[in-house]
């Protein structure tokens, strides 16, 4: 079992969950609220496996006495999820204590259902729910739009601007993903400059002339 702690802090209020007995071999959790830049809405969510924050540094620490590892789900601002950990690859170690966590920012991946995709396929605006997660990744410096099982009826083009330096992917499931243009446009409008652009996407056309869908 754990004992919760609510700590009621204005800049950073948190929820703490540490191990006590008898729990065998638990390790402290902690949700946390945290503004890294102080702009106003830009707070992120952390939850956190083995690491607590400390405000008043600031920084985070490892917790339980004998697990080095320490890894967070951030939720961001614009939806996105972040995950890190405090493996440091330049020192090739797991840090006992950290300002920043590490990690890739291309590991965000953006659910196209999370942005109003019909989960039917049908009955909603696919083209803009899919144009909202294609600008989300991009603002955010980039990542990975998932396209869940199933047939999507677009009815316009999915605009992608890469003449910036975010990348973005398309990803869907392999061979059960579909996205089916039904006006006179192409699925992927792609814009680029200087540079050689494709859009990846694992999703089958069953548009047999994409400017003229029958």
């Amino acid at each position: 079992m754990s004992s919760v702690y609510l700590v009621s802090n204005i800049e950073y209020p948190a929820t703490l969950y540490e191990p006590i007995a008898p729990e065998v071999n638990g390790v402290y959790h902690e949700d946390r609220e945290v503004n890294v830049s102080g702009d106003v809405g830009a707070s992120q969510m952390y939850r956190t496996y083995n690491a607590e924050f400390f405000p008043d540094v600031p920084e985070w620490k490892i917790v339980t006495s004998g697990v080095s590892k320490a890894y967070a789900t951030t939720q961001n601002s614009d939806g996105s999820i972040h995950y890190f950990s405090n493996y440091n690859p330049a020192t090739t170690t797991f840090e006992p204590t950290w300002t920043s966590w590490f990690g890739s920012g291309n590991n965000n991946v953006y659910n196209a259902v999370d942005y109003g995709l019909s989960t039917t396929g049908v009955g909603g605006d696919n083209t803009a729910a899919l144009n909202a997660a294609v600008t989300a990744a991009i603002i955010a410096g980039g990542g990975t739009i998932f396209i869940p099982q199933g047939s999507y009826d677009l009815s316009g083009p999915v605009s992608i601007d890469a003449s910036g330096t975010a990348g973005v992917i398309i990803a869907g499931v392999s061979g059960l993903t579909e996205l089916v243009q039904t006006a006179a446009y192409d699925i992927f409008d792609v814009t680029a400059s200087g540079k050689d652009c494709s859009a990846v996407a694992p999703a089958v056309d069953r548009s047999h002339d994409l400017h003229n869908p029958e």
